[in-house]
């Protein structure tokens, strides 16, 4: 037996009652506006592009190297022409130059009529004679150092000079020009 207090016949006191009264309601949230669905714009259209173009390999072999035409500048001086490039080398390569009131193309090869008469007129067959031959009438018309460089093939050269001139007669190139004085 225990001890306790009352009620029934085991000494435990009942248990509370079972609740009479309804659960809290639960709370009701407001409703919540949905966001429109949008659709996922449409891929980016381009026009349509062109196929491309293919180019095959050059059809044929190279030709052999055509003998070069010959054209006259506003001086008079001839030059090889060997392709429409050159034509076009040729005219662009000079700068103008004023004088008074008429205009004259600049000449990258020749700055002096006198040397390039000098030289026209002294040219012949044999390279060694005919730059004496130039050196020797420059000297006397133009005076100063004249040195002088004549060649049946191609040469290259720099100079410092403020007087010059370089043409062809008859396959034979000659270059004359005035040493600068050093002063």
């Amino acid at each position: 037996m225990f001890f306790g207090g009352g009620g029934g016949g085991c000494g435990c006191s009942a248990p509370p009652p079972p609740c009479a009264c309804t659960p809290p309601p639960q709370p009701v949230c407001p409703v919540q506006p949905a966001c429109p669905q949008y659709a996922p714009p449409p891929p980016p259209q381009y026009p349509p592009q062109p196929p491309p173009v293919f180019i095959g390999p050059p059809a044929g072999y190279a030709l052999p190297a055509k003998r070069a035409k010959t054209h006259r500048t506003a001086h008079g001086v001839k030059t090889e022409i060997q392709s429409p490039d050159d034509v076009y080398l040729i005219e662009t390569a000079g700068q103008r130059r004023v004088r008074r009131d008429t205009e004259a193309v600049f000449d990258p090869k020749c700055n002096s009529e006198i040397l390039k008469d000098i030289i026209l007129q002294n040219m012949s067959s044999s390279t060694a004679t005919a730059k004496r031959q130039i050196q020797e009438a420059a000297t006397e018309k133009v005076g100063g150092r004249i040195d002088v460089v004549c060649s049946s093939g191609t040469f290259s050269y720099i100079v410092n000079t403020e007087l010059y001139c370089e043409t062809e007669k008859d396959g034979i190139t000659c270059f004359a020009f005035r040493q600068s004085s050093s002063n």
